[in-house]
């Protein structure tokens, strides 16, 4: 065996995703964008009708690639309480705009707030479970990792991670999204006396998955190209900021503030659709192993 014989997962130029994945996902995330820039929470139905196909798009291609990551998972570690959770989540998520879409006036009724922020929250949570499962079957992989010792691991063999991101960006990411569902949960309602630190929780949760993904792609620029990384960083810092206005005016009193969360939402959703595309492109110009 030579050196060059030796490569690791992480040295590996394959993306792990099928080209239809990632150009429904940069298809999504685009669409969502351009909702969140037309409709920056009014009541304007162009832009809800466009985040509502966004949304189911993103469910789409959320729900192909878990059960794609679970398929190449032979040994069956990630579990199937994270797949069916991850799978829900992705479900979830474009519920929130239906509504709107039909009737976007609804956007000023309590219920319907209440509507939106229930199916977020719920997303979220699901996402928790779901990454947290993940999490805890990744430091199980590492605990029966360090119980033995592998030989110099040539391409193709059998003793590469199953799971492929590492246990830091999992758990970052659980947390925040835990605290995202919290944040969204609490303001039913309105969010009352704690509406300041409802969007606290939901400024910190947000940030929180922004590092678990920036920790998940830093490292991976050889494979997914500098370009898509950087707007992939980029994207999920601005999703991550995106409520700290919410800090600072938590009963929404200044039409700006709102606004400008809608926009920082968008443009963030915008750059990782372009990332998304980028790793499309890329990966179309590998061989077909998939």
């Amino acid at each position: 065996m030579t050196q060059s014989d030796v490569r690791t997962d992480f040295q590996s130029p394959t993306i792990h995703a099928k080209f239809s994945t990632l150009a429904c996902g940069s298809l999504a995330l685009l669409l969502l964008a351009i909702g969140g820039f037309i409709s920056p929470g009014s009541s304007g139905r162009v832009g809800y009708v466009v985040q509502t196909v966004g949304g189911v798009l993103l469910a789409v291609a959320l729900i192909v690639h878990i059960r794609y990551l679970a398929g190449r998972n032979r040994s069956n570690r990630i579990g199937n309480p994270a797949v069916v959770s991850g799978i829900l989540a992705a479900v979830a998520y474009p519920c929130v705009f239906i509504p709107y879409a039909v009737d976007p006036a609804l956007i000023s009724e309590p219920g319907w707030a209440n509507w939106a922020n229930s199916w977020w929250g719920a997303s979220f949570l699901l996402a928790a479970v779901s990454l947290g499962l993940t999490a805890l079957a990744k430091e199980a992989e590492l605990l029966a990792a360090g119980a033995r010792a592998y030989p110099p691991c040539q391409i193709g063999c059998g003793c590469a991670p199953i799971i492929h991101a590492s246990f830091l960006s999992l758990g970052t990411a659980a947390l925040g999204s835990l605290l995202q569902a919290i944040s969204f949960f609490g303001l039913i309602g309105g969010g009352g006396l704690n509406a300041r630190l409802i969007f606290i929780l939901g400024t910190v949760g947000p940030i929180l998955i922004a590092l678990g993904i920036v920790a998940h792609i830093a490292h991976l620029s050889a494979r997914l190209g500098r370009a898509a990384v950087v707007l992939g960083i980029a994207g999920a810092a601005m999703v991550g900021v995106c409520n700290i206005p919410g800090i600072s005016d938590p009963a929404g009193a200044g039409e700006l503030g709102t606004e400008l969360m809608w926009i920082l939402w968008a443009a963030g959703m915008f750059l990782g659709g372009l990332s998304l595309a980028l790793v499309a492109i890329r990966k179309r110009s590998q061989p077909q192993s998939d």
